[in-house]
């Protein structure tokens, strides 16, 4: 009987806190690669993890000194938990920072959630001398 006891306890636990990105509120959007403050160079892969609920419209702004673009991310996963809960997004999108080289350039991911549009941002160096 004590086994049993033991044994629901720990599954009523598992269930009130469910492992992954606890460590966060709910919503948020955050660039996981390239990290701030990082030197980067050639292709670099830009990865956007965001968790809330209602995700849609996930977009990403790249500026530089001289020149910037802004583009949706179309490469992106979308899981749901069982029983319900916030989303979980996961983009990413293989950035050409030729065009760049040699600026201080700030990366910005922007996701449409149910309680507004929320956003992160890094800046990153690409290879060469910055200002």
């Amino acid at each position: 009987m004590e086994a049993m006891k033991a044994a629901l306890f720990a599954v009523i636990i598992i269930m009130l806190f469910p492992f992954g990105a606890a460590s966060q509120d709910v919503p948020y959007i955050d660039i996981t690669s390239p990290a701030n403050g990082s030197t980067v160079s050639g292709t670099t892969v830009v990865e956007v993890e965001a968790q809330g609920y209602g995700l849609e419209n996930p977009f990403l702004v790249i500026q530089g000194e001289q020149v910037g673009m802004g583009f949706p991310l179309q490469d992106c996963e979308y899981s749901e938990p069982i029983g319900g809960g916030p989303e979980q997004m996961y983009c990413s999108y293989d950035w050409d920072s030729g065009s760049f080289e040699g600026e201080k350039v700030t990366i910005t991911a922007y996701v449409d959630e149910q309680s507004g549009q929320i956003k992160d941002s890094v800046m990153v160096y690409v290879s060469g001398e910055c200002a």
